[in-house]
């Protein structure tokens, strides 16, 4: 028997039961049950369709904005790549650019105390020229006294 069966039958139960006479499978009340039951799975079929069709949609638009939202996630963390390596570079190139000034003037000082140094040897050599000359000078005088 199938569940209408069965459901015709609790009917025809019920109501002998508390009304105290008996439906017959002719009776037109059973007709309006087949009816409803035949109505309802008709409604049921057609909201049942239209679930699946409603669960496909929200698939389709939940994998959509999925896509969309990844290329979206791509593009915001290529841009801040991008950012942050030009701020690198652009701190980098600053970097550099003390690096070099501080060079340029470490070798200017380099220069100033290497000029210098030669200076000091040449007054150093004339010194020592100019000792000798006075050692010669004295030995002369010696001499001649």
């Amino acid at each position: 028997m199938s569940s209408t069966a069965d459901f015709v039958e609790e009917i025809k139960i019920a109501i002998a039961r508390k009304h105290k006479f008996i439906l017959s499978d002719d009776d037109p009340v059973l007709a309006i049950v087949t009816l409803n039951d035949l109505l309802l799975n008709h409604h049921l079929a057609q909201v049942n369709g239209a679930t699946d069709k409603l669960r496909e949609d929200i698939e389709a638009v939940t994998e959509r904005h999925s896509l969309e939202n990844r290329e979206l996630a791509k593009n915001i963390i290529n841009k801040s790549i991008s950012h942050s390596v030009s701020e690198i570079k652009k701190v980098s190139d600053t970097l550099v650019e003390q690096l070099n000034t501080q060079q340029q003037s470490f070798l200017r000082d380099y220069e100033v105390i290497s000029d210098n140094n030669q200076k000091l040897k040449t007054i150093s050599a004339i010194c020592a020229a100019l000792s000798v000359i006075g050692a010669l000078v004295t030995a002369g005088l010696v001499l001649l006294t």
